[in-house]
């Protein structure tokens, strides 16, 4: 889980996003963006300086709903455009989105964090469980998913249908997971 630069949302996506004078540096811009979405998806994008406001500044509803049922969202169906249109707007707020880019940037992947991860989650007083979106295509099964699991010193890695934000479509299937869990912990405790 190391921090991944891409070239791409280097700092001539800063400039060009700082000062874009003409239509041909608004175009580098984005080419420069789309370059650094590419590279890493959302969460690597939004971490570079410039590109990320270019993305938020650009960011409409339309295109927003498009995005988290391309990567967001399982069920399309169970998540209706309301829903998705409050995400947007609480994303943004009142600041145009500078508070969602900090939280992004904030995100540390560095050793001494991981081991405070495993930690929550290792040789601790109380049950753990691991849930996964099985088409998470950030946070994929095989990757990350796998990584929570070792972490938490676990045999099993409980998967449920969805994407990156699973707690929005699926709701009940994370529901049945944790009653299943719970259910098999309260059979294997002893009477007392």
């Amino acid at each position: 889980m190391s921090r991944h630069h891409h070239p791409a949302g280097n700092g001539r996506v800063t400039a060009a996003a700082s000062r874009p004078s003409g239509s041909a540096e608004v175009l580098e811009a984005h080419r420069q963006a789309g370059r650094a979405f590419r590279a890493g998806g959302v969460g690597s994008f939004v971490r570079e300086q410039g590109s990320g406001e270019l993305w938020m500044t650009s960011l409409t509803g339309p295109a927003f709903r498009f995005l988290m049922r391309l990567q967001g969202i399982g069920d399309p169906a169970a998540v209706s455009r309301a829903e998705l249109d409050t995400y947007l707007a609480l994303i943004k707020g009142p600041d145009r989105g500078r508070a969602f880019l900090q939280v992004m940037r904030s995100t540390e992947r560095t050793p001494a964090k991981q081991a405070r991860y495993r930690a929550a989650v290792r040789d601790v007083p109380h049950p753990v469980q691991a849930i996964w979106a099985v088409d998470d295509p950030a946070m994929t099964v095989a990757g990350y998913g796998e990584k929570a699991r070792a972490a938490a010193g676990l045999g099993r890695l409980h998967t449920i249908p969805g994407k990156h934000f699973p707690q929005e479509d699926q709701a009940p299937a994370i529901a049945r997971q944790i009653a299943e869990f719970t259910a098999s912990r309260q059979a294997a405790r002893p009477p007392s």
